[in-house]
């Protein structure tokens, strides 16, 4: 799906990869069936229904009801597209809104603490540079062990510990302590992913999904701040992780995860909206 640049200039209006792929081969001729779209596209059957149900919401695909099957046909591009790029711009305008009144709820706390970390003598004692993967998520796992009321997460990919690691970590504080999660709508889209969300779930931890979050933040008991930087050059394969154990600075990133969690959705809506399950699929 990749090397085809129509699929590609496609994502750019807001689509995803498989509603790019599926548009465009549904554009190949008149009609097709879903598995017929789903092997053209190259979608796994499975998923092949809900991305045509996306493409006919937004206007791009067309749905018909024949006797024996039901079959699917492309939007005409030169009325779907430029509708689609509208929507797209309406949804862009709201999301840019969204960052400026996160902007606006976080600088005066940022600015806070920023004044104040400028009487500090030496500013490594409060703040700690990691670049290791595996330093990381042992630091990450400590501090969870060391959690007394409560762990607030804008949580997102790329993983830094395995997801045994991170199943262990959620299993170590379920009991003690309010854990509080913060993920992105794309989480949907990786089903191994989205299986450890239901299992976060599953151990208690409350959760809720946002279009897209700016930065992957742990907030430990409003004390410490562990903030993971995917570096520009390196690529998901490098990060830098600041550890800011730092009163002034946790507060004011829990004001910026409160404004995030105030505009999410919870998990049970989210995936009756997503037609995924709530429950854990477990082996028997």
């Amino acid at each position: 799906m990749d090397d085809n640049p129509l699929e590609a200039q496609l994502t750019t209006l807001g689509l995803n990869r498989y509603e790019a792929a599926v548009y465009v081969s549904l554009l190949g001729r008149s009609r097709f069936t879903a598995a017929e779209v789903a092997t053209q596209a190259g979608v796994p059957r499975q998923r092949v229904y809900d991305v045509l149900e996306s493409l006919a919401a937004k206007g791009l695909c067309v749905k018909r009801l024949g006797k024996r099957k039901r079959t699917y046909s492309a939007a005409d591009p030169s009325v779907a597209l430029p509708t689609l790029l509208a929507a797209y711009q309406e949804q862009q305008a709201l999301e840019n809104q969204r960052r400026a009144a996160v902007l606006d709820a976080i600088l005066p706390g940022l600015s806070r603490a920023f004044a104040s970390g400028q009487g500090e003598v030496d500013p490594l004692d409060y703040i700690e540079v990691l670049t290791d993967r595996r330093q990381v998520a042992e630091r990450v796992m400590a501090l969870s062990r060391q959690a007394r009321e409560e762990i607030l997460m804008l949580f997102k990919r790329p993983l830094v510990a395995s997801i045994e690691e991170n199943l262990a970590e959620a299993h170590a504080v379920a009991d003690r302590i309010v854990r509080r999660g913060v993920y992105e709508e794309s989480a949907a889209d990786d089903p191994e992913f989205f299986d450890l969300i239901r299992q976060f779930h599953a151990l208690g931890e409350e959760i809720r999904f946002v279009p897209e979050l700016p930065i992957k933040v742990n907030l430990y008991d409003e004390r410490v701040a562990v903030i993971l930087l995917q570096n520009p050059v390196g690529g998901q394969s490098s990060l830098t992780c600041l550890v800011i154990e730092h009163i002034s600075m946790a507060k004011a990133l829990k004001v910026a995860f409160e404004s995030l969690w105030a505009q999410g959705v919870d998990f049970e809506t989210f995936c009756a909206q997503r037609g995924q399950a709530v429950d854990v699929k477990r082996e028997t």
